[in-house]
């Protein structure tokens, strides 16, 4: 998940960026690469960095994961679930994987000439709600997002006095249990869209796939709304639009992300504690 508030998690682990003698020849083989091909970083963040491996006129974009062991990610499941996004435009293709070394390889995606972090507010929430429409009616369907068991999943990372959390979950899960009742707002789901994730926004195509599912479009919403850390005012530009876009009430769509507030806000509690956990160990 994308970082959503300055603070401590601002401790990346540096010095793992990886070298091109780290890349394995299956990767070279993957991309139709030799050994001439070369290696750019990008960024780094606590629990990936991205890179641009090109040779002559083609590159692509390829990731190092960090944290999945902290985050339950499955990269297979995922892989295959892109590559279904990816047939319908939204996504980049999935060309490369291999867990066992934490590297992952994708089609290049051009970025949008005016990247929207300069954009009007106006246009960045006419983009994030137009990606989070067309994400919603993508015809693909996953497992649905079980959340108390990703809750459960982050919490066994974490090591000391839990009880805090445990009393967290035990309060929420009555509207965890509400929230999958209602089937009619189970859509396929980004989960983690930030601004930063648009990479070409007239089209879009929309990267980082990886907590994708199905599940409440309103988690999904409040989660974007989140990560952004949109303002009030931007928060009611994006229900404004989506609204248009959806044809769902404005009513509506404000009642569904304040019902679900106190749950995105415990699954980022959650996830920060699960991330924070694996870098005191990386660090020790």
């Amino acid at each position: 998940m994308a970082k959503i508030h300055e603070s401590s998690y601002e401790r990346a682990e540096r010095g793992t960026m990886i070298t091109h003698s780290d890349l394995p020849q299956s990767l070279l083989d993957s991309l139709g690469f030799d050994t001439s091909a070369k290696l750019r970083p990008i960024n780094e963040s606590m629990i990936n960095a991205t890179y641009c491996i090109s040779m002559d006129d083609e590159k692509f974009l390829l990731k190092k994961f960090y944290a999945d062991d902290a985050t339950a990610r499955s990269r297979p499941n995922l892989l295959a679930i892109q590559r279904k996004v990816a047939k319908y435009g939204l996504a980049p293709n999935p060309v490369y994987l291999c867990q066992e070394q934490g590297l992952y390889a994708e089609e290049w995606v051009t970025p949008s000439v005016k990247p929207l972090a300069i954009e009007s507010a106006e246009t960045q929430m006419f983009a994030l709600s137009r990606a989070l429409f067309l994400t919603h009616q993508l015809p693909i369907t996953t497992e649905l997002l079980d959340i108390e068991l990703v809750w459960q999943q982050y919490l066994s990372t974490v090591q000391g006095d839990i009880s805090r959390f445990n009393a967290q979950i035990e309060q929420q899960l009555p509207l965890v249990n509400k929230i999958l009742d209602a089937k009619h707002n189970f859509v396929f789901c980004h989960n983690d869209l930030a601004l930063g994730h648009i990479l070409n926004h007239e089209k879009p195509i929309v990267i980082d796939w990886e907590y994708a599912s199905t599940g409440n479009r309103y988690f999904d919403i409040r989660s974007s709304m989140a990560i952004n850390r949109l303002s009030d005012a931007k928060c009611e530009m994006l229900i404004s639009e989506y609204s248009r876009l959806s044809g769902i009430p404005e009513r509506t769509i404000r009642a569904g992300l304040n019902e679900i507030e106190p749950i995105v806000n415990l699954t980022y509690k959650l996830w920060y504690a699960a991330i924070d956990e694996h870098l005191k160990r990386v660090n020790e």
